[in-house]
């Protein structure tokens, strides 16, 4: 059955909210569950009859979708999920590592300080560890594992880096869906060991000890990202 054949889906947002705020939200979702997209492809009127919307608004969000990276939009063939370059990945994981590094840095001084505590990112790693590798707990893993990333990001205290690691969101999101499920189970025992590493340095106030390991989780995390593409790659050419 066609995206246009369903029944109208509800919307996920909250009272009040604009309706592309609450359809960009939505497709984040759906692409995510696999409703939509699943073939790489994006097309308004269909995503528009499946929500019981029109389609002026549904452009409008996967437009702010394409500005944040997140999908990209093809002249009169509608819109398609970002497949990212080799270069747009090292890009991306350089910026990340510097802003995860200096997070983690002064994160430690808040912590020493008794500004901060620990008590979320750990209750997030122990959540993290506890999960399975079943498709039906991918959802809840990207979550957290965003999650985790974003609370050593608010730990630091300061808001620009804050708002630069909140552009970054949408694009890391987007080349995590494009791994897929096997990249994503190949990659859960190694996430914990290396969140696991991230959290007791801070627990321990060891800056270097954080510097090494949230560089050791960043650069297994950009090698795996390129292998994948390139995996991709390869099996379109055969």
């Amino acid at each position: 059955m066609s995206e246009a054949e369903h029944e109208s889906e509800p919307l996920i947002g909250a009272p009040g909210d604009r309706l592309v705020d609450t359809l960009h939200g939505t497709l984040v979702e759906a692409i995510l569950d696999g409703r939509i997209g699943s073939n790489g492809r994006l097309y308004p009127g269909e995503i528009a009859s499946l929500f019981g919307v029109s389609s002026t608004p549904v452009r409008e969000a996967l437009m702010r979708l394409a500005a944040e990276g997140f999908v990209r939009a093809v002249p009169r063939r509608g819109f398609h999920l970002t497949d990212p370059t080799v270069e747009e990945i090292r890009d991306l994981w350089q910026v990340r590592r510097g802003l995860e590094v200096l997070a983690a840095e002064l994160a430690i001084d808040r912590l020493a300080a008794g500004e901060v505590t620990l008590d979320a990112l750990q209750d997030i790693e122990r959540r993290l560890a506890a999960g399975g590798t079943k498709r039906t707990v991918l959802r809840d893993h990207i979550d957290l594992n965003a999650r985790f990333h974003e609370t050593i990001i608010e730990m630091s205290g300061n808001a620009i880096l804050a708002t630069l690691f909140g552009g970054l969101r949408m694009r890391l999101l987007g080349m995590w869906i494009k791994n897929g499920h096997e990249a994503w189970q190949r990659r859960v025992k190694g996430d914990h060991a290396e969140h696991r590493a991230i959290v007791a340095a801070l627990e321990a106030g060891d800056k270097e000890a954080a510097r090494r390991a949230v560089n050791a989780h960043i650069e297994r995390s950009l090698v795996d990202m390129r292998a994948d593409l390139e995996a991709r790659m390869n099996a379109r050419t055969t």
